[in-house]
């Protein structure tokens, strides 16, 4: 009878414990030759959350955040040029910094080399690119200087 009543407290007692559900046991970056990649190991649940505009988050997995330069000219090395966020889901910004030149340009492409949207960029103001209309995709963006190519980025769209 004692046993018994051993048993049961136990299972009452453990009833009520709740665990953490995912432990990063450890993680890092691995490069090689073809290039980069970054891990975590030990992880076994996550979950997603929807906010009510439509945005969400993956809790417990490792967040991309990623910004890819495709070319980039040796003059361009100097010039302050950033686009974000990356990925976007409705304004992608440009924001260009102490560059004395008057004649800069975007051209948004999609992967089949079709230009969906092109304009000025602004020297030391944030350009922005609407792509609420545009599918979740890779797009590349061209930056110009006097139709002489910059730097091309790789966008991704949510």
């Amino acid at each position: 009878m004692h046993k018994y009543k051993i048993t049961i407290i136990l299972i009452f007692a453990f009833s009520f414990i709740q665990a953490q559900e995912t432990y990063i046991s450890t993680g890092g970056n691995a490069t090689g030759t073809t290039g980069n990649m970054s891990y975590s190991i030990g992880q076994v649940f996550y979950s997603t959350k929807t906010g009510t505009n439509g945005n969400y988050i993956n809790e417990g997995v490792q967040q991309p955040y990623e910004i890819t330069i495709l070319s980039n000219t040796k003059f361009a090395k100097n010039i302050k040029l950033t686009t974000y966020p990356n990925p976007t889901t409705d304004y992608l910004k440009i924001d260009l910094n102490n560059y004395e030149s008057n004649n800069v340009t975007f051209q948004l492409f999609n992967i089949n080399g079709k230009i969906l949207k092109s304009g000025k960029i602004n020297n030391n103001q944030v350009t922005k690119i609407n792509t609420t209309k545009l599918n979740s995709a890779i797009y590349i963006l061209k930056i110009n200087d006097n139709n002489k190519q910059i730097k091309t980025f790789k966008i991704i769209k949510q």
